[in-house]
């Protein structure tokens, strides 16, 4: 993703910095939950993590768009 690749240059602290935060978390629980065999906590990580994911790819989205724009060019 073009948004993501700027966004990792620029490295700005925002929001999208936390979802990933919360998404690798997630990830990690999901994956010891599932080695526990616990299949309710190991689903709702996963779910959890790809909805943030998904929020995650909107944000990189509106960033590239908000940084690549003309200032003059961008919605109100």
């Amino acid at each position: 993703m073009l948004g993501e690749e700027l966004w990792i240059t620029d490295r700005p602290r925002d929001a999208a910095m936390v979802v990933s935060t919360l998404t690798s978390a997630l990830a990690l629980s999901a994956v010891l939950a599932a080695r526990r065999h616990r299949l309710a906590p190991a689903a709702i990580a996963v779910a959890v993590q790809m909805t943030l994911t998904l929020v995650y790819w909107e944000q990189m989205v509106r960033y590239f768009v908000r940084e690549t724009q003309p200032r003059d060019r961008q919605p109100q």
